[in-house]
């Protein structure tokens, strides 16, 4: 059972996204929060995704506020476009005009699709709200673990995806990030989801399609998380460090800041 303690002092917190990124590339990890080396990178698919994920809170704030329905489907999709507009405005997207309208134009159209499809059923208590929890690891030492919940319900907790693949249930019943959120869950609310779901928006080029997952963890899914975690800090406290692996989709100039600065990424 994972044991939690009270929050005291300061301590390396690890968010989904610094788990992910050390186990996908540790140069990567080591540059942007050992170093501090932030290099601020965007694109497309990421404006779009940032996007519907505003478009969402405030759908869902609005819920929680009124004890009812969310906004109307038109508010939905204007909040949304009106967000990728102004990365567009304040980031290099990496693409030419033509490029950024056709992105907003399918920004507008996955805000559409998350409001026909993804906000009916979805009964918040909870929007994007950072938590935090200090936890006693397998090895006797105290690790804090932290994150945005995309939105938590009455027993459960919901992960709002958007991209150009489906996910398998495989992977949705072994995802890190969602065992993370669980125990978070349990931080906030006093004890374990008894479900987990993903609302994945798939950009398709006919359209965008929803699929929804549900998926469950058990406390054997939650030490585990844990026992790799405290791998995670003694490979940091050790310096080590490993590139990505050679045809890591991540390991890209469209996809990694580091990228025409890296030793490792050149010679590939």
């Amino acid at each position: 059972m994972v044991r939690f303690l009270e929050i005291e002092d300061k301590i390396q917190r690890y968010y989904p996204s610094r788990l992910r990124t050390y186990l996908q590339c540790g140069e990567k990890y080591r540059r942007r929060y050992i170093d501090g080396e932030r290099i601020s990178k965007s694109n497309i698919p990421f404006a779009i995704g940032s996007a519907i994920h505003e478009c969402a809170e405030e759908d869902n704030k609005k819920k929680i506020e009124t004890e009812d329905a969310g906004l109307p489907k038109d508010d939905i999709i204007e909040i949304a476009v009106q967000s990728f507009q102004e990365t567009a405005e304040n980031h290099d997207l990496g693409a030419t005009d033509a490029e950024v309208g056709k992105g907003k134009d399918s920004c507008a159209s996955g805000a559409g699709t998350y409001a026909d499809e993804v906000s009916p059923i979805t009964k918040p208590v909870c929007a994007e709200e950072h938590i935090v929890a200090q936890v006693l690891g397998p090895d006797g030492n105290t690790y804090e673990l932290a994150g945005i919940l995309d939105v938590a319900e009455e027993g459960a907790v919901g992960d709002l995806k958007t991209g150009t693949k489906s996910w398998k249930q495989a992977n949705a019943d072994a995802a890190d990030q969602l065992t993370l959120y669980g125990i978070l869950f349990r931080s906030r609310f006093g004890k374990y989801p008894e479900r987990m779901w993903i609302a994945n928006l798939v950009n398709k080029a006919k359209g965008w399609k929803f699929q929804h997952l549900e998926t469950t963890r058990t406390v054997e899914q939650y030490m585990k998380l844990m026992n790799k975690i405290s791998l995670i800090q003694k490979g940091i406290d050790a310096g080590t460090f490993l590139p990505a692996a050679e045809g890591d989709w991540g390991c890209s100039q469209k996809w990694c800041e580091y990228w025409t600065s890296c030793p490792y990424a050149q010679g590939r």
